[in-house]
């Protein structure tokens, strides 16, 4: 195509297509932006979608949009991204870090608190601090925008709670009210909270009922 059109007409040609495609699949538009040349209006869109990458855990594929851009052009809020990158890397301390830093940089967006201290909360969690992990569920809980991010907070504060003195049965509950609050954009979290359903179903000998719960997390983050 740029053979016979010349290049401008193939960066018209991905602009269009990103123009078209950048509110519904924030991949295609992203995707279609950089190969423009585009990168401001790519980062934006990545920006944008931050609550769909974190729901679907496509931070690896939103990490790949983020490494064309030199670190100190960054908007503060891909630091959310590149934290959960860190995460699954195994470098927990880095990810705690920057979501911190993200959280004491006196966010404004309402959107990017609510997923900083969602990161954190998890972040210590898998960390295995219980107390912090208590502590930043309180947070969104108190402050949260989000209904649905403040019940798994709820949900994720029974949980540390439980390695101790929390009742297994409440949260089975909280877990199944998170569950059918969870809808199709957010295959991360559904996986994630079908998971420790089951765990909680073993945990109290119902293991039917736990390998139907493994079967679904399988099939949501699949």
């Amino acid at each position: 195509f740029a053979a016979f059109d010349g290049a401008d007409a193939v960066r018209g040609m991905h602009l269009r297509v990103a123009d078209a495609t950048a509110a519904t699949d924030w991949r295609l538009g992203a995707h279609h932006y950089r190969e423009a040349g585009d990168l401001g209006r790519m980062i934006d869109v990545v920006t944008t979608a931050i609550p769909t990458i974190m729901g679907n855990g496509q931070y690896a594929l939103a990490g790949s949009f983020i490494t064309d851009i030199p670190p100190d052009l960054r908007p503060a809020g891909l630091a959310l991204i590149t934290s959960r990158v860190d995460m699954q890397q195994g470098d927990y301390l880095a990810a705690i870090e920057a979501s911190q830093a993200l959280l004491d940089s006196g966010l404004e967006d309402p959107v990017q608190r609510d997923h900083a201290l969602l990161n954190l909360m998890t972040l210590h969690l898998n960390y295995g601090d219980a107390a912090r992990t208590a502590a930043f569920a309180d947070a969104l809980i108190e402050s949260g925008t989000d209904a649905h991010l403040r019940l798994i907070a709820s949900a994720t504060k029974a949980i540390a709670a439980s390695a101790s003195t929390g009742s297994l049965d409440e949260l089975n509950q909280l877990l199944r009210a998170v569950e059918r609050a969870q809808g199709a954009d957010g295959a991360l979290h559904l996986g994630v909270t079908l998971l420790n359903l089951a765990a909680v179903a073993l945990l109290q000998d119902h293991t039917d009922q736990a390998l139907r719960y493994a079967t679904r997390s399988m099939d949501s983050l699949l």
